[in-house]
C-alpha cells in the first residue's frame, strides 16, 4: 500500500539515508522528488487519497485538473482554496 507521507517528511527521511541512499547534507543533495502521484484511472487510488486529503472524489478531480496529479501540488492548491474561501468570507460577512 502506498503509505504517504507530508513531503518535510519525505524529505528528512531521504537525508538521513531511510531510503537506501547513504545520507546526504541537503535535500538537493539527496536528488529528493515527491512521487505520490494521484492515478485518475484506478478507482482505488483516487478514493485512497480523497480519503488521505479528507476531501470527496469530485473534489479530488477538479484539484486533479488544476493542480496535476502530484499530491503535494493538491495539497498545496487546495490549502490556497481554502484560505481564499476563509478571507473572502473575512472581508463580506453573511446578512444578519
Amino acid at each position: 500500500m502506498n503509505h504517504a507521507f507530508f513531503v518535510t517528511e519525505r524529505q528528512t527521511a531521504a537525508i538521513d539515508g531511510y531510503v537506501g541512499r547513504p545520507a546526504a547534507k541537503s535535500v538537493s543533495d539527496a536528488g529528493v522528488k515527491d512521487t505520490a502521484a494521484v492515478d485518475v484511472r484506478s478507482w482505488h487510488s483516487m478514493q485512497y487519497w480523497a480519503k488521505w486529503l479528507g476531501i470527496s472524489e469530485q473534489q479530488l478531480i477538479r484539484a486533479t485538473r488544476v493542480a496535476g496529479t502530484n499530491v503535494a501540488l493538491i495539497e498545496a492548491h487546495l490549502a490556497e482554496r481554502r484560505a481564499r474561501r476563509q478571507r473572502k468570507r473575512m472581508r463580506d460577512p453573511e446578512p444578519a
